[in-house]
């Protein structure tokens, strides 16, 4: 979210500088205009078109950044499973391990047995990440 706000921010500068750029080189007047109506109308229609291209540009950009971000989560998660846990697992019957939604619904617990093993499932600690553990426990909890 940080990043986000940053790259708004980042993105409000440049528009200030392109649309001052913009500003005077079409008005074809120098900063001393004699009539100020003139100016401030020019001024509010520069504000509303830099509003609007602000709102096209971070929408944009930053949306479809998030909703990939969550739909790579979902691709990611049922691609470890399919790589780490299907030789044992399936989602609906029994293999060699219980099925995906005959498992627990606790996340800590699918956390804890996914990091420490139990039984004949081998621990997963050192082969995947912490990020990777939480991903595969939502992908099961969607599955279940």
């Amino acid at each position: 979210m940080g990043q986000a706000l940053a790259y708004v921010a980042q993105l409000h500068r440049a528009l200030d500088v392109l649309f001052d750029k913009k500003r005077i080189a079409s008005s074809g007047e120098n900063e001393t205009s004699t009539d100020p109506n003139r100016k401030d109308s020019h001024m509010i229609k520069i504000r509303n078109r830099k509003r609007r291209l602000l709102i096209l540009l971070l929408f944009g950009s930053i949306l479809p950044a998030i909703a990939g971000e969550k739909i790579g989560k979902k691709t990611d998660g049922q691609q470890l499973f399919k790589q780490q846990c299907s030789l044992c697992h399936a989602i609906d019957k029994k293999k060699l391990g219980p099925a995906v939604n005959a498992m627990s619904r606790e996340v800590q617990t699918l956390r804890k047995v996914i990091t420490n093993g139990k039984n004949v499932m081998p621990a997963y600690a050192g082969k995947l990440t912490e990020d990777e553990i939480t991903v595969l426990v939502d992908y099961l909890l969607t599955k279940q």
